[in-house]
């Protein structure tokens, strides 16, 4: 009976096919990273123009409500009741517009030292 031996691979066969993984491995997180990247831009650019397309539809039947309401007689009720204007916008910059009243205690003051004040 013939004894089979054993020969192990050269060593830098074993360790060119773990770069060889290794390097396959990252440029498929890569791609995948660019994929989600690409997509998520794709979804946005999908909601601005859905996002736009909302608010037009609203203002025209913010429209249509007014000029039903004008017809009823009811306008001046609803004009003491101004409260729900500011959802018929639908817009994010009436909110990045709007200024908050600070807090004076939050905010930073640098005061100089007593070297650099002479």
């Amino acid at each position: 009976m013939a004894v089979m031996s054993y020969k192990p691979f050269p060593l830098w066969i074993v360790m060119f096919s773990y770069m060889l993984f290794f390097f396959l491995g990252f440029i498929a997180f890569l791609a995948l990273c660019v994929y989600a990247l690409l997509s998520q831009e794709k979804t946005a650019h999908t909601l601005q123009a859905e996002h736009a397309a909302l608010r037009l539809l609203l203002q025209n039947m913010a429209l249509r409500l007014d000029a039903i309401e004008e017809k009823l007689g009811i306008a001046k009720e609803r004009a003491e009741c101004d409260a729900g204007k500011e959802l018929l916008t639908l817009s994010f910059r009436a909110l990045k517009e709007e200024k908050t009243p600070r807090d004076p205690a939050l905010e930073l003051h640098w005061e100089a030292k007593d070297s650099e004040k002479e």
